[in-house]
């Protein structure tokens, strides 16, 4: 069974505008988009130029739709914490296409974005590098060979040892964890995975075993494992230790959207 070694909590306010985490905590919004019910033209009303050019590259409506509605939940969200406008908020993106923001007095806010199918995680800190990702469960093909080409030997090997009927489920946790720590360092996935170590069993509180000397110092970084994800697992990374994972209501927060454009 996961023990995660910090105190995960539901939260709850009257108004969101100007709330934002402490440094030891991290906030989390979690959702299925298309429980959404949002028209295009309110969802683009805040978009940038840039964003608004990707999601009209996107022929498949549910795709667009979904990630319209992403971005509509992220500036809604960060302007809340900023108390700003959304429209206001802007991104640069590192040398590996990490966002952060940009063009606002941030004041040490830090998120991370992460999609699978129609399922999102926010996750959002203070002065603090994160990470999250979630993968749906779902049938994965050729398991050992992704396995032999992304992870470490000692992960690879513990993975074909796996039960078959459990294989997929180890395969899930060792790369939701991997994917999750290279995203809090705002890496390149090829580059990363098969330089550090996990543990893959994914009833167990997900860790970093070890990691190699090309990569920087991983010994303060720790993993916690999202809960309430069925059917799907996630995984947040983080540069120091946390004492609160905190769980935001999504709904309680759009109703207050409009409060930032004011």
């Amino acid at each position: 069974m996961v023990t995660p070694d910090c105190e995960q909590v539901q939260q709850q306010s009257h108004s969101w505008v100007g709330q934002r985490p402490d440094a030891l905590s991290c906030w989390i919004w979690q959702l299925d988009l298309d429980e959404l019910r949002l028209d295009e033209d309110q969802l683009s009303g805040w978009l940038s130029v840039h964003e608004k050019e990707r999601a009209g590259r996107l022929s498949n409506r549910i795709l667009r739709e979904r990630f319209l509605k992403s971005r509509y939940i992220l500036r809604g969200v960060l302007a809340l914490c900023l108390a700003c406008k959304p429209s206001d908020i802007y991104f640069l993106l590192n040398k590996n296409g990490k966002p952060a923001l940009d063009g606002v007095d941030s004041k040490g806010l830090r998120f991370n974005l992460s999609h699978s199918g129609s399922r999102m995680v926010l996750a959002v800190g203070q002065d603090v590098a994160l990470g999250v990702d979630v993968e749906g469960i779902r049938d994965v093909t050729d398991i050992l060979r992704l396995g032999k080409r992304f992870f470490t030997l000692e992960e690879f090997q513990q993975l074909q040892s796996w039960p078959q009927e459990h294989r997929e489920q180890a395969f899930l946790a060792c790369w939701t964890r991997k994917e999750a720590v290279v995203k809090a360092f705002g890496a390149v996935m090829w580059q990363w995975m098969g330089h550090f170590q996990v543990n893959i069993d994914p009833h167990a509180s997900p860790r970093i075993i070890d990691s190699d000397s090309t990569l920087p110092d991983l010994s303060q970084c720790r993993l916690y494992p999202l809960t309430g994800m069925t059917p799907a697992i996630g995984v947040l990374a983080a540069q120091k230790k946390l004492v609160h994972v905190c769980y935001q209501p999504v709904m309680s927060w759009m109703a207050q959207f409009d409060h930032a454009c004011l």
